[in-house]
């Protein structure tokens, strides 16, 4: 091999070496809040935990959750990773970044916790205050389907990620019916507060008599959540088929008018 080549191969290696040296890296990342409601489950749902928090700049990239299950215990520890783009000259130090990199970012990530044995369990997380315990309950399913009820196709629910406190907060929801003898009544959809987990459930309404067409029609509907105060909620909405749509959104109060002493329009 002539000099010229083992020169380019040592190059070459440099050039490796460098990049693995700054290649991204996997951290775990503080949890402000894991949304989980207290009741609703049985035995026979894929149970769901929604993790919430802001990744400490743009540096940061939001990864998976994990979870670990003592079921003996019934206590669950749940965490969330992030990837700190290090290759970036930009974030490879906190002190020179550029103020628009420095900026928190909101995220929200599902991890599914399977079925589970009924019981009262607690979701324990760790926060920049230390770990935190938030308990549920898993009841025994009555029947062995999954779902006591046949719950509407909803695929989407759309409501601000932050929106002012207000009276009447709305959610839109929507979906499709794939049969004609399917509906969703307003009278038929259900809301459950608990603390700051909201849970929506549509009951489906399937009619029996009459020849069922499969045909595809839109499913929208407007829907009332009531006064919400500040602080972040999970909004949780039952899907059929065992699905669940799920949405954190934040409210904050109006800010103030420092001339008049008034609350902004």
């Amino acid at each position: 091999m002539g000099k010229s080549s083992k020169t380019l191969i040592l190059i070459f290696a440099g050039l490796m070496l460098g990049l693995s040296s700054r290649a991204a890296t996997t951290v775990e990342i503080a949890i402000e809040k894991a949304f989980i409601s207290p009741e609703g489950f049985d035995d026979n749902d894929n149970v769901e935990v929604v993790l919430a928090g802001h990744l400490p700049n743009l540096c940061y990239k939001v990864g998976k959750g994990s979870v670990r299950i003592d079921r003996s215990k019934k206590v669950i520890l749940v965490k969330q990773t992030a990837t700190k783009r290090s290759a970036l000259d930009a974030c490879t130090s906190q002190s020179n970044m550029p103020e628009h990199l420095k900026w928190p970012v909101p995220f929200s990530t599902t991890v599914e916790l399977g079925r589970l044995e009924a019981g009262n369990y607690q979701v324990r997380y760790r926060t920049n205050q230390g770990l935190f315990n938030r308990g549920f309950k898993i009841e025994k399913a009555p029947t062995a389907q999954v779902d006591n009820m046949l719950y509407a196709p909803i695929t989407r629910a759309f409501i601000p990620e932050v929106l002012y406190a207000t009276k009447n907060a709305e959610v839109v929801l929507s979906g499709v019916l794939e049969s004609t003898c399917t509906e969703l009544k307003s009278s038929d959809i259900q809301v459950l507060r608990f603390g700051d987990v909201i849970v929506v459930l549509p009951k489906l309404t399937l009619y029996q008599y009459g020849k069922c067409q499969l045909k595809a029609r839109p499913l929208q509907k407007v829907l009332d959540l009531g006064e919400l105060t500040p602080g972040r909620y999970l909004l949780h909405v039952r899907s059929i088929a065992g699905q669940s749509v799920n949405r954190t959104f934040q409210v904050i109060e109006r800010d103030q008018d420092p001339s008049s002493g008034h609350a902004e329009p």
